[in-house]
C-alpha cells in the first residue's frame, strides 16, 4: 500500500514541477505570449501526469483519503496551488510577469 503524503511533501513536489515546466517552456521560447504559455503549461502538465513518477505522487495524494476529512481533496488542492506557485516563481525569474 502507498503511504499517504503530507501536504508539505505535496507542495514541495508540485512547486518544483511548476517551476521546472515553466522554466523549460521559457527557455525554449523566450518571447512566448501569455496564451501560448498557458497552453504549453496545460499540455506539459497533462503529459507529465500520464507517466511515472507522477503515478507515485498521485497514489500518495490519493492515499490521504484514509487520513481525515478532506484527505485527497486537500492534497490535490495543495498540489495545484503549489504548482501555480512554482510557475509564478519561474516567470518571475525570467522577468516575464506578463505571463501570469
Amino acid at each position: 500500500m502507498t503511504e499517504p503524503m503530507t501536504i508539505h511533501q505535496i507542495t514541495d513536489i508540485a512547486r518544483v514541477h511548476g517551476e521546472d515546466i515553466a522554466s523549460n517552456i521559457l527557455a525554449e521560447v523566450p518571447d512566448i505570449d501569455s496564451e501560448s504559455f498557458g497552453d504549453g503549461l496545460s499540455e506539459s502538465q497533462v503529459h507529465f501526469r500520464q507517466y511515472s513518477p507522477f503515478e507515485f505522487y498521485a497514489a500518495g495524494i490519493n492515499a490521504r483519503e484514509e487520513l481525515h476529512e478532506g484527505g485527497a481533496e486537500d492534497g490535490w488542492e495543495a498540489y495545484e496551488s503549489a504548482f501555480d506557485s512554482g510557475v509564478r516563481l519561474a516567470v518571475q525569474k525570467a522577468g516575464r510577469p506578463d505571463l501570469v
